[in-house]
């Protein structure tokens, strides 16, 4: 083989080794980002779980339950959940669901279908 050759194999493969590395690194790094998403949502999640209840001490007790238990593990959001457990009662707000209130029709049966409501309007079609 001649070095022209050689220097084409060369490149293509230290091509191919730069897109291996590059792709590896990249999904590493999403990896490690859609963790700590997925850790920060799920913590988002039990905390506004522990504020539904209505009794002001029961939001306290579940609170403390997370804390105690290290469910909430960063650092910044333990110390402030503790400095609003320290002040107490009057502090806690009760957050209500999101689907509270929300009702849902009878099912499909009850949604007329577009050709249906065509039909309706314009009864010659």
């Amino acid at each position: 083989m001649s070095d022209s050759q050689d220097s084409k194999i060369n490149g293509i493969v230290v091509t191919g080794l730069m897109a291996v590395i590059g792709t590896v690194t990249g999904g590493v790094v999403k990896g490690y980002w859609d963790t700590t998403l997925a850790e920060k949502d799920f913590q988002s999640k039990l905390i506004l779980r522990a504020l539904e209840p209505k009794d002001a001490s029961d939001r306290i007790t579940s609170l403390s339950f997370l804390l105690k238990t290290n469910l909430i593990t960063d650092h910044a959001v333990r110390e402030g959940v503790a400095a609003v457990l320290k002040e107490g009662e009057k502090s806690i707000p009760q957050f209500r669901p999101v689907n509270v209130g929300v009702e849902l029709g009878g099912g499909t049966g009850s949604i007329a279908s577009a050709h249906g409501q065509l039909v309706e309007k314009i009864p010659t079609l």
